[in-house]
């Protein structure tokens, strides 16, 4: 059985997770907690320096740690037949929005850190779904540790004016590239599975997906003023999830 590690509120574990269900790739996810994981996790790689992140998959044979390489395996080992997220004659544009994803991300992520360093509370969140209620709080401690490690991994070098800046000019590019249509590059690709997870920093996607809100609380968002800006793209966002993402 293919292992697949991700982190429940990870945009980056979800890219890969929806390439793997829409090629009906069988697997078991594994949830990852940033600072009580991460010993486990670099055995495994065997790397014992620098960063290590999530998602990973492991097939049995090799280890494949970034999500564009794990939509990539989907496509190659898809089970049923099915339309690719990745074709040849749109793989560089996919490229591209995926590039322009990844900085999107890097801002959101960034804003997310500033929310938790002013309420540590908010690493509740990066618990696992599955852990029963009586034994999260004996996890916070570990839990803020990892998130000082987590802090330490990505450090705040951007202001959060800049961080805003930078997710504008992407949803910006996106609204403009849409224009009113429902996809991308004419058909589902994984250019649009890539732009859709950055809106999961403005406003959480239903439930049912088993995507934990980055943000919990009243706003459940990063930036209210962002998630207000791009309504439209939130509800572009939710119709593609209820078409094409498959619920678990």
């Amino acid at each position: 059985m293919i292992r697949f590690t991700a982190l429940a509120v990870s945009p980056w574990s979800e890219k890969a997770r929806w390439a793997l269900l829409h090629h009906h790739i069988a697997f078991h996810e594994e949830s990852y907690t940033p600072g009580l994981s991460e010993p486990l996790l670099r055995l495994r790689l065997r790397k014992f320096n620098g960063k290590v992140t999530v998602p990973v998959l492991y097939d049995g044979q090799r280890y494949y740690t970034d999500s564009f390489e794990i939509a990539r395996f989907a496509e190659h080992h898809a089970t049923a037949a099915g339309k690719p997220l990745l074709p040849d004659s749109k793989l560089p544009e996919i490229q591209e929005w995926n590039r322009r994803s990844e900085a999107a991300l890097a801002a959101g992520r960034q804003l997310f850190m500033v929310e938790v360093l002013k309420n540590p509370e908010l690493t509740k969140g990066l618990i696992p779904p599955q852990v029963p209620e009586a034994l999260r709080p004996a996890l916070m401690p570990v839990l803020k540790l990892g998130n000082q490690m987590f802090a330490r991994k990505y450090r705040l070098a951007k202001s959060p004016e800049s961080c805003r800046a930078e997710m504008t000019e992407a949803l910006t590019g996106l609204e403009q590239a849409l224009g009113g249509r429902d996809y991308l590059l004419g058909d589902f690709s994984y250019a649009d599975i890539t732009m859709a997870v950055v809106l999961q920093a403005l406003q959480p996607v239903e439930p049912r997906y088993g995507i934990q809100p980055m943000v919990r609380g009243s706003t459940g968002s990063v930036d209210p003023e962002l998630r207000d800006r791009f309504k439209g793209l939130i509800d572009w966002r939710d119709r593609l999830y209820a078409k094409h993402r498959p619920v678990r």
